[in-house]
């Protein structure tokens, strides 16, 4: 009897517990992300826990995809469920070593060239 109470408890407890591959919905949206982005392509992948990682996508997995990490020089293993959000490419490092998204860095230079633009059609005399 005491047999069947512990064979039930296990069997329970192993069933109520959910299976590590499961990916949660935004986990399922990183992976496809990543896939589409595809081996070899540059990517900065941004962790929950605030966590940069910077390089080109390596292996795929069905949980966990591979970055191999330019600033490191590794390769680093990242499970979908771990990731907030993945980028295209990166940027180079500022003064500080922190790496600058590229997106950021085109919208900086268009505003520069933007006012530059201005400050010319507004310096040309009115006659």
């Amino acid at each position: 009897m005491l047999s069947l109470v512990v064979m039930v408890v296990v069997a329970t407890s192993t069933l109520a517990q959910s299976p590590a591959s499961e990916l949660t919905k935004d986990a399922e949206r990183i992976r496809k992300g990543v896939v589409s982005y595809g081996v070899g392509h540059r990517i900065t992948a941004t962790l929950k826990g605030g966590a940069t990682y910077h390089g080109a996508v390596g292996m795929l997995d069905d949980t966990t995809f591979q970055v191999a990490e330019v600033d490191l020089k590794r390769v680093v293993t990242i499970n979908y469920n771990d990731v907030k959000k993945v980028q295209d490419d990166y940027g180079g490092k500022n003064i500080y070593g922190k790496r600058i998204n590229p997106r950021t860095s085109r919208i900086v230079v268009f505003s520069v060239l933007g006012a530059l633009f201005a400050l010319i059609v507004l310096s040309i005399p009115k006659t």
